[in-house]
């Protein structure tokens, strides 16, 4: 175990040195140092506006690309919509024109069918209109 005496003389001593070298280090010197760690703020900082800059770039980008894939899929399912129309309303057309029939009696199972699948497509057109918009919240956080 070491004596009080010599750990307090090895503190001067220690201390003494420092001191030493610091006094040879010229002013010069510490000049050159303050630049050089004042250099490297600099940089850090560059380096930091340029991340910061090219993150924001991407965002964008994303956003762009997930706002463009939500009017091509609205598009899409719009015209999907349509052309589901057109197709029950002429299949409707000819169930009519074969039948020739003025009470309309085996058309109506055939409108139950109709109003089911709108339902169904309007239930896709909500499920969508959901998926989007928990999409533009996403892309706003």
């Amino acid at each position: 175990m070491m004596s009080t005496g010599k750990f307090i003389f090895g503190f001067l001593v220690g201390a003494a040195t420092g001191f030493a070298a610091s006094a040879m280090v010229s002013d010069e010197t510490k000049n050159e140092l303050a630049k050089k760690g004042q250099d490297l703020k600099e940089k850090a900082s560059d380096y930091a506006t340029q991340a910061s800059e090219q993150f924001s770039d991407y965002a964008n980008q994303a956003k762009d690309k997930a706002e463009e894939l939500k009017a091509t899929s609205q598009d899409k399912f719009e015209d999907m919509k349509d052309k589901y129309d057109q197709s029950t309303d002429a299949l409707k057309d000819q169930i009519k024109r074969r039948t020739n029939q003025n009470d309309n009696s085996e058309i109506t199972d055939f409108d139950d069918i109709v109003i089911d699948g709108k339902q169904a497509f309007n239930e896709a057109k909500d499920s969508s209109k959901k998926m989007i918009n928990d999409i533009d919240r996403e892309i706003k956080k």
